[in-house]
């Protein structure tokens, strides 16, 4: 199986959101084959992009900011589907971490749908 972890996180350097995948990592049987990568204020190359969708698991992580899915993540998604509509991949599951810094944590709820709107868009299947 090919996962792909991306590390949604605006911070150049070390993150809650590498910190929570690194951990996740370790936890992931051998036999699977991991791409890391991550977002950060660049956006990723077409090329990363297929490579993304050609795998069976995409694991997105990234921070709550101002309430919403961080512009740096949103795009990417928007690209993302772009390339899964194109070329009408395969069975792809998304699951996502959403690192929130609000101690009331309604704030993700939003976030959890957005992610899953989008998914529906792309005809690709929400982990729960």
């Amino acid at each position: 199986m090919k996962i792909s972890i991306i590390n949604g996180s605006q911070k150049t350097g070390e993150s809650n959101s590498g910190t929570i995948l690194d951990n996740l990592t370790k936890h992931i049987k051998k036999g699977h084959e991991i791409g890391n990568y991550k977002l950060n204020r660049k956006l990723f190359t077409n090329e990363i992009c297929n490579e993304i969708v050609s795998g069976d698991i995409i694991v997105l992580a990234f921070p709550l900011y101002g309430h919403s899915i961080p512009t740096n993540m949103l795009q990417l998604l928007i690209e993302l589907e772009k390339i899964i509509k194109e070329k009408q991949s395969k069975k792809i599951i998304v699951y996502t971490i959403i690192n929130n810094g609000f101690y009331e944590g309604k704030q993700t709820h939003i976030a959890f749908e957005m992610i899953q709107n989008r998914c529906s868009r792309c005809g690709i299947q929400f982990g729960d």
